[in-house]
C-alpha cells in the first residue's frame, strides 16, 4: 500500500491556505497540515521537529522578498532547495 506524503501548507493567508488545505483533504489526502504565518519567522519550516515530505507556501506579492531570503539561506540539510 502507498503512503501519502505529508504536506504542509503555509503562508499569511488564513483563508487561502485554509481552502487549499480543504480542497486536498476532500480528494482523499488524509496528512495535510497548516502554518499559518504571522509577523515574525517568515520560514515555513523554522522551529518544526518534524518536516514535512512536500511543502506549498503561499505567496501575494509583498512576499516575494521574503522567498528570496529563504532561497538565499544556508541549505537545510546540506540542499538547496
Amino acid at each position: 500500500m502507498k503512503t501519502r506524503p505529508k504536506l504542509l501548507i503555509a503562508g499569511r493567508s488564513k483563508e487561502a491556505i485554509t481552502a487549499l488545505q480543504e480542497h486536498l483533504q476532500s480528494n482523499n489526502h488524509q496528512d495535510v497540515q497548516i502554518r499559518h504565518i504571522l509577523n515574525g519567522h517568515a520560514d515555513p519550516l523554522y522551529g518544526l521537529a518534524d518536516l514535512p515530505d512536500l511543502l506549498i507556501v503561499h505567496v501575494n506579492g509583498l512576499e516575494g522578498v521574503n522567498l528570496g531570503r529563504c532561497s538565499s539561506a544556508q541549505p537545510l540539510y546540506g540542499h538547496r532547495w
